[in-house]
């Protein structure tokens, strides 16, 4: 950040240059990285002895100019100036750091095991280990953690740290110093953490985990027989069976569907995706219960046993009420409405109209508006629904509609032939979509 201001910081001359100006960085924010763009005082993207002398200066660093050459000299190149490899490579461990920290009122470590007790305690109460945690905080799937990932899960998960904080806690989880927390920086620095002194502090009081194991216990030694889930799972396997059940699905075909790698089984990662997809309307807080409820074996994946008695037990029908979905209501099959009558004909493909209320009743079912409606369907998020944007999510969505009766769809809703539906005529042509008949058919 070539330019940035930063704050000085009163002279200690028994420091060494690399303690001080790293410390400075802290204290202002800066990314060691962006530290020697802001130590570049002309601004040529490079860092002479000039720039550093001046730079030191100006911060009231209190270093003399010859203890400033001779760190310049440590770093700089043949040509005499210092590059970025040379600059992190010198300021990425300095010694004393702890020290001109401490004597400034600026050492960390405290806050951030303040953050990391929080993110074990939040793991510890969804009964989530530490390498599901990485999983839950890798919100794109990456494999590794980011910025945006870790301050994404932390608001989800209401764990009250403000964005600046979570920037601080990221650069100390980033050991590699790539911009990215790693599962082993992630494991060793949340695995070491104390959760329990935050679940105490909350009223909430979790036995050791060898306890929990032995009281799962039955009498003869057996597995006891699990536990109820608690409201927010049941609210959650709700929502999810009443998804499976307005597809027609069965809790196997359910599973095969929520599978969405394809892999043969719900990894977190899967629920994750299905749950956004079909747009469910479930916290990031509910998944992570939810997950680990029915990875009852601690797996990391959730078994198709698991998932088919979880299913079992679910209240689909209150969740279509609530959503204006009949229960119980008499299958209609397809209604051909081409000649305005409600004579029933043999199921095949469907009229046009058939298909913009089967679309139309998808967005009632997620209580989705016809303008939000548009968005979701905008697969790639071009801001134009195309022929593939619409198959994509008839496919996600298990409307039932073949391939023919979507492109027949698609011309219909793209009248001028430009490639693409917008947004006005999926507005216009869904609006007289007719959903009732379509919510009562799917129960």
């Amino acid at each position: 950040v070539r330019g940035t201001r930063m704050e000085g910081m009163s002279a200690a001359q028994e420091h060494s240059p690399a303690a001080l100006i790293v410390a400075t960085l802290k204290h202002n924010d800066v990314a060691l990285a962006e530290g020697l763009d802001a130590f570049d005082q002309d601004g040529d993207g490079k860092l002479s002895l000039q720039d550093m002398v001046l730079s030191c200066k100006d911060l009231n660093l209190g270093l003399s100019d010859e203890t400033v050459t001779r760190f310049h000299a440590s770093m700089a190149n043949a040509e005499g100036f210092i590059e970025l490899d040379a600059w992190l490579k010198a300021l990425e461990h300095p010694a004393g750091l702890e020290n001109v920290l401490q004597s400034r009122g600026l050492a960390e470590p405290e806050r951030i095991s303040q953050m990391l007790n929080k993110i074990a305690a939040a793991l510890e109460f969804n009964q989530l280990s530490v390498a599901e945690g990485f999983d839950a905080f890798d919100a794109d799937g990456d494999g590794f953690i980011s910025y945006d990932d870790l301050n994404a899960t932390a608001l989800s998960l209401e764990l009250a740290i403000p964005s600046s904080d979570v920037e601080r806690l990221h650069r100390h989880m980033d050991t590699s110093s790539t911009g990215l927390i790693t599962l082993e920086s992630f494991t060793a620095l949340v695995g070491s953490a104390d959760a329990q002194s935050v679940l105490q502090s909350r009223g909430v009081a979790l036995p050791p985990a060898d306890e929990q194991k032995g009281e799962a216990a039955g009498a003869s030694g057996g597995p006891a027989a699990a536990a109820p889930p608690s409201t927010e799972v049941q609210d959650a396997l709700n929502t999810v069976a009443a998804t499976v059940s307005f597809n027609q699905l069965s809790a196997d075909d359910g599973y095969d569907a929520f599978d969405v790698d394809e892999d043969g089984q719900v990894s977190l990662p899967d629920l994750r995706s299905a749950v956004q997809t079909l747009q469910m309307d479930m916290s990031e807080v509910s998944v992570l219960a939810l997950f680990s409820y029915l990875d009852d074996g601690g797996t990391g994946a959730v078994s198709r046993g698991s998932w088919n008695r979880a299913l079992a037990t679910a209240n689909a029908d209150a969740v279509l009420k609530s959503r204006g979905v009949v229960a119980g209501g008499e299958p209609s099959g397809a209604v051909d409405r081409s000649d305005g009558s409600s004579q029933g004909r043999a199921v095949g493909a469907l009229t046009l109209q058939e298909s913009i209320d089967t679309v139309a009743a998808a967005l009632a079912f997620n209580k989705l508006s016809l303008d939000k409606g548009y968005d979701a369907f905008d697969d790639d998020e071009d801001g134009v629904v195309s022929l593939g944007d619409l198959q994509a999510a008839v496919i996600a969505l298990q409307l039932n509609l073949s391939e023919g009766d979507t492109r027949a769809l698609f011309t219909h809703m793209d009248p001028g032939g430009a490639g693409h539906i917008t947004r006005e005529a999926w507005m216009s042509v869904l609006a007289g979509g007719q959903t009732e008949d379509v919510l009562k058919s799917r129960g």
